[in-house]
């Protein structure tokens, strides 16, 4: 009698670089989630790449020392190699400050307005790390308005299945040759929410196509939240998101010696 075949669980290529990130307070509770991604410096090993505003818990950047809003640490899920085929992560907890109250992530040291954050990570074993390819060389020939853009995060901390992400597909929605309020950020239209800030942004450049896999999607920046009109108190989104471009991402960890 025939034993009947397992079926061997395989996410899209691009699945596995988002990863769940869950933000705690000094006492280990959850108090937020977001995402972020695994990116390879040379000679320096592997980090966690995501948004500024994650790890300071304070969207306007201001904050120039933890309070109650901000986390004590960010717990990562990682994905397992599993040799049975099955869909597993394994979670770790990262400090965001030493022992003395001293930040263990770094931004920009120059530009505080730079929404963008990474911090040294220790990849444990069986860990399977899909770093992300740096492709800023090509960015500006690739990226323009109506461009197809796919942002692969954690909407409001949801999950596909334990731990993998949320697909959302928009478009770049403006030139991407004049920076947004004079900083390194283009626009897109697309329907994003809470907990998707520090999410990796994918294009489909046109004639680029893998066999295996179909179109093969290429990294063109970090998402870091929504526009928003008016005040403090305004509700006016006017559907438009914030990604940093890669250059901007390189110039953070150049500035930081990665």
């Amino acid at each position: 009698m025939d034993r009947k075949r397992k079926e061997i669980l395989v996410l899209h290529p691009l699945s596995y670089v988002s990863l769940h990130l869950e933000l705690l307070d000094e006492n280990k509770n959850k108090i937020g989630d977001a995402s972020g991604f695994v990116v390879m410096r040379l000679g320096r090993g592997f980090v966690l790449c995501t948004n500024k505003h994650v790890f300071l818990g304070d969207e306007n950047l201001k904050l120039e020392a933890p309070n109650k809003n901000s986390p004590s640490s960010v717990q990562v899920w990682f994905y397992i190699n599993d040799p049975n085929g099955n869909l597993t992560w394994k979670r770790q907890i990262i400090p965001l400050h030493d022992g003395h109250g001293n930040k263990t992530w770094f931004c920009h040291p120059f530009n505080p307005n730079y929404d963008i954050a990474f911090i040294n990570i220790e990849v444990e074993h069986g860990f399977d790390i899909r770093s992300i390819i740096f492709t800023h060389e090509t960015f500006s020939r690739l990226v323009f308005p109506g461009t197809r853009v796919h942002v692969i995060g954690f909407p409001f901390g949801l999950t596909n299945g334990p731990n993998a992400p949320i697909w959302k597909t928009g478009y770049v929605a403006a030139d991407t040759t004049i920076p947004w309020n004079n900083e390194p950020v283009f626009l897109i239209d697309c329907e994003t929410s809470d907990g998707m800030s520090g999410s990796p942004v994918f294009i489909a450049p046109h004639g680029n196509y893998d066999p295996e896999i179909g179109i093969t999607l290429q990294f063109v920046g970090l998402y870091s939240g929504r526009v928003k009109l008016g005040g403090k108190s305004s509700d006016l989104y006017p559907r438009l998101g914030r990604v940093w471009n890669p250059f901007s991402i390189e110039e953070t960890f150049k500035n930081n010696g990665y």
